[in-house]
């Protein structure tokens, strides 16, 4: 900055010691030729703008990405500061897995909707990324981005059956991905313990959705709560230590027999009941 200031002090004494002759006419605006505006910024004010970084789980890297004209440029650093490393990977944002050095970026390169799992190693900004899900005509998505004791990724793909989406675990050490829960035609959600784990399914059946909690000792499915096809009900997240769930909602209070604004979407954590209006009951 004080380089700048220097430069800019300079240039203003040259100037009045000159008297400032050698300045130019400005340019008429009905003979020149302006380059024609971007259609973004009829919507967006300004397309060229920095994010806010975000730190590793581990605190000692910061991520950043920065918006020029249509693409997204990512930035790493360490946390104490340095040289960052540049990834330029399109349109859609990567973010961290839970190893602290690899990005999980999530796109599809074609465009039909065949959403690929992408790992990019931070420590090695020149490595080809890693494609774990290079699987032509399937979407895949990541549900957890790993847990500090097995650092593998949970990623759902309809791989298998483009109808359904079957559970896999991801090892971002190795690239490994191994297939944990087979969907058997009716599992619509999969839902994450806190635990690091799957422990929870939403079936539909019968104009019905079920939440079924999968047992810790037993390995097996117990239908917990139901609720209809119309009621948008949407469990997020379980812990089944403390028999809670973490539900999303757009009920109305009549609707859902709980004291749920009507028409906004809230998060009400509370108890693994059998009635929708426990579902919805925040305690």
């Amino acid at each position: 900055m004080a380089s700048i200031a220097s430069r800019i002090t300079l240039t203003g004494g040259a100037c009045l010691l000159a008297g400032c002759a050698g300045w130019q006419a400005l340019p008429d605006q009905a003979t020149t030729q302006l380059p024609a505006p971007d259609p973004l910024r009829k919507f967006v004010a300004s397309i060229d703008a920095p994010s806010g970084s975000k730190p590793s789980p581990d605190g000692r890297k910061l991520l950043w990405h920065a918006l020029y004209g249509r693409d997204v440029t990512t930035f790493v650093r360490a946390a104490e500061g340095g040289d960052a490393a540049v990834f330029r990977l399109g349109r859609t944002l990567p973010y961290w897995a839970c190893d602290s050095r690899h990005l999980i970026h999530e796109s599809d390169p074609e465009g039909g909707g065949n959403t690929q799992v992408v790992l990019i190693d931070t420590d090695r900004p020149g490595a080809t990324p890693v494609n774990l899900t290079p699987w032509k005509g399937s979407a895949s998505h990541v549900i957890h981005a790993g847990d500090p004791q097995s650092g593998k990724l949970v990623l759902v793909s309809n791989r298998r059956d483009t109808a359904v989406f079957d559970v896999y675990t991801a090892d971002p050490a190795t690239g490994k991905v191994d297939m944990v829960w087979k969907n058997n035609g009716d599992v619509t959600r999969w839902i994450m313990d806190v635990d690091g784990s799957v422990g929870a399914r939403v079936r539909r059946q019968d104009g019905q959705y079920f939440l079924q909690v999968l047992g810790k000792a037993s390995n097996t499915w117990k239908s917990v709560s139901a609720w209809p096809e119309m009621a948008d009900i949407r469990p997020i997240r379980v812990d089944r230590a403390a028999g809670s769930v973490f539900v999303m909602s757009r009920l109305s209070a009549d609707a859902a027999g709980a004291t749920a604004d009507t028409g906004t979407e809230r998060g009400l954590p509370c108890r693994m009941p059998a009635s929708p209006q426990g579902l919805l009951s925040a305690r």
